[in-house]
């Protein structure tokens, strides 16, 4: 059983309120993308938040983020402190009925997590696979002993070398032992998730999610007005 959890600790300043609680089929994003995992993935999911109580309204327990709105670099420290502390809480864990979701291997859900943020708009079990794939051959080719991240990756137009290709933090893996590099970037001055993948010690693995479906976030309410637009569109076409 994977152990998934998700970012909805910052500050939402360019959304204007908070995102996690953005709305689409009336269904508040935080909820909807939890139970989008669970009903997909054999996993367990958790929040992690800037107070205990963020989403209890909603039915949704939550992780205190330890030092909160610092980014998404601090949350994922959280998250990994969380995992290591309770190894052994999904391995314990019984279903009521036949279990139908797909399974990951059990090296990668023993040692890694995936990580997701709160304003995912659509969850499309092609992500997980791909990285999860990306992983399980990096384990087979012996290279992947100090790789702490397995993440999508985007690279850069050859007519532009100016530019720094670009990492795409969400969705990705998380190894437990990533914590202390995180926590380190993590209270420094500007902590950047570009940098904390950038970290030689991260060694993180890059995958291209060019041939999957496109990975779409709600940064701005313009940008989910617009994903709602377009989808709305679609269904009608």
């Amino acid at each position: 059983m994977l152990r998934v959890y998700i970012l909805a600790g910052g500050r939402s300043s360019r959304f204007g309120s908070d995102k996690a609680r953005a709305v689409v089929n009336d269904i508040p994003l935080v909820v909807r993308l939890q139970q989008s995992i669970l009903r997909d993935v054999d996993s367990q999911v958790f929040v992690v938040a800037n107070q205990v109580d963020a989403y209890q309204d909603l039915g949704v327990e939550s992780l205190v983020d330890e030092v909160p709105h610092l980014g998404p670099v601090a949350g994922i420290a959280t998250a990994l402190k969380h995992f290591q502390n309770f190894p052994s809480l999904l391995e314990n864990a019984t279903l009521e009925k036949k279990d139908d979701r797909p399974h990951i291997a059990g090296f990668i859900t023993s040692k890694w997590c995936l990580i997701l943020s709160c304003d995912l708009l659509a969850w499309h079990n092609e992500w997980l696979f791909c990285l999860a794939n990306k992983l399980a051959r990096n384990e087979s080719a012996l290279n992947h002993l100090s790789s702490k991240a397995v993440c999508f990756h985007d690279e850069v137009e050859r007519s532009k070398p100016d530019l720094h290709p670009w990492w795409n933090p969400f969705p990705g893996l998380y190894h437990a032992d990533a914590l202390p590099i995180a926590s380190l970037i993590s209270k420094s001055s500007r902590p950047s998730m570009q940098a904390f993948l950038s970290d030689p010690a991260m060694n993180t693995i890059a995958t291209s999610s060019s041939t999957l479906p496109k990975i779409e976030s709600a940064n701005t309410q313009q940008e989910l007005l617009s994903w709602l637009r377009n989808r709305s569109r679609k269904v009608t076409e």
